[in-house]
């Protein structure tokens, strides 16, 4: 079994990202730190290919001093690749695509932002990631998080998480033009069209589901049902001390109300993360 975790990146200077979080810059090495610790417990992951798109404005000089992360990968006998493209891809979705067009031959691909790492304390994930796939048994992606959010379709509303080759390959001749021709255009909602789309998470009977909102500066929790258990999560989940973590609006998505509230909730993650 061999994995591809794939990391799409961007080094453009975002406003709205630093409006909430004045360390954008370094999103990418906090990235790669965890997974430095990660890694010593996986079992499949083989390579990490980071994908680098062409930047055409004002860009971060620092967001890629990760060389000393890239040696300590290498040291657990994974490749770490950096895939340097001249396309200027506006989205991670067209970075999944292109970095699976220039590896096809691994049997999954775990997709993953700058900004979403593995949860530290959660070991060997993705072992764990794989077992959920097989539990579901089918060909598509499996995600954190999917419902149909904001009336839009059923689609994978938090869109890191795992894809087997077979699924990839036939996602890929689909829109092999849209990723060539017009690479900006490619969305989440048309990302997940390609696939079916399942998640891991199942309202957080199975791991929570935290995001991290960039316009209100603060993660969200979408889980319905409390546990102590996380698989990915955003990387701002990791310094609670500097962002905070709030019940998300229930109201938006369809899996109804939480099944606990807010003052057990903010006991269990303090004790949890302090």
């Amino acid at each position: 079994m061999k994995i591809n975790y794939i990391i799409g990146t961007h080094s453009g200077v975002s406003k709205s990202r630093e409006r909430t979080d004045n360390e954008t810059t370094l999103v990418l090495q906090k990235h790669m730190k965890i997974l430095c610790h990660s890694l010593k417990y996986t079992a499949h992951i083989k390579q990490v290919t980071i994908v680098i798109p062409r930047v055409e404005s004002n860009f971060y000089s620092n967001y890629y001093d990760i060389n000393k992360y890239v040696s300590i990968i290498k040291e657990l006998n994974i490749d770490v690749v950096i895939l340097n493209s001249d396309i200027p891809f506006g989205s991670s979705y067209s970075q999944y695509l292109y970095a699976y067009n220039q590896f096809p031959d691994f049997d999954h691909y775990i997709v993953m932002e700058d900004d979403w790492v593995p949860f530290p304390n959660t070991l060997n994930f993705d072992k764990l990631l794989l077992e959920e796939y097989e539990k579901v048994n089918f060909e598509g992606f499996l995600s954190a998080w999917v419902t149909n959010m904001r009336l839009h379709d059923k689609h994978s509303a938090i869109s890191v998480g795992i894809i087997s080759k077979d699924s990839f390959k036939n996602a890929f001749n689909k829109t092999t033009a849209a990723v060539l021709e017009c690479p900006i255009s490619m969305t989440q909602i048309e990302f997940s069209s390609f696939f079916t789309n399942n998640d891991y998470s199942d309202s957080g009977k199975k791991y929570m589901i935290p995001f991290w909102e960039t316009g209100a500066g603060v993660i969200y929790e979408y889980a319905t049902h409390l546990s102590p258990n996380y698989l990915l999560v955003p990387i701002q989940l990791l310094q609670l001390n500097k962002y905070k973590y709030e019940m998300g609006n229930y109201a938006l998505h369809n899996n109804g109300k939480p099944n606990f509230d807010i003052d057990l909730f903010n006991k269990h993650i303090y004790n949890t993360f302090r």
